[in-house]
């Protein structure tokens, strides 16, 4: 991945103790449906440019985990994979299976095009970074 910049659009995924713990009440809220509505997460705000990295944040107060990615301005599919995470670490259940769960998570599942993390787990460097709890979930 080649470097970002200031400027650089990234994703951030907010995996806190906290967003778990508001997960598992939404969760709770809702009944058997794992998956919070997409409509209710995706911003509408046009992105200056493509993303290439996503951002995961474990604990206030710290760096987060920064993932390279495909150049995407696909914020459906980058919402999909952080609801994803953030269910798979609330649920302890594999993100392949919590997309089943959803018929809109399901069809981008299936068709490949979440970021590829989501399929073949974390690589490298990213991996050292990242709880157990979290690379036993992805893929």
């Amino acid at each position: 991945m080649a470097l970002l910049t200031l400027d650089d659009p990234v994703y951030v995924v907010d995996l806190t103790p906290s967003a778990l713990r508001a997960c598992r009440a939404a969760f709770a809220e809702v009944g058997t449906d794992p998956i919070p509505s997409p409509q209710d997460q995706v911003g509408t705000d046009p992105i200056p440019g493509p993303i290439r990295a996503i951002a995961l944040l474990l604990e206030v107060g710290t760096d987060p985990v920064l993932i390279a990615i495909e150049p995407t301005q696909d914020v459906a599919s980058l919402d999909a994979a952080a609801r994803l995470l953030l269910a798979a670490l609330a649920t302890g259940v594999r993100v392949r299976e919590l997309a089943r769960y959803d018929d809109q998570l399901c069809t981008l599942y299936t068709d490949g095009v979440l970021p590829a993390f989501v399929y073949r787990g974390f690589e490298g460097q990213v991996r050292r970074q990242l709880p157990a709890t979290l690379l036993a979930l992805v893929p």
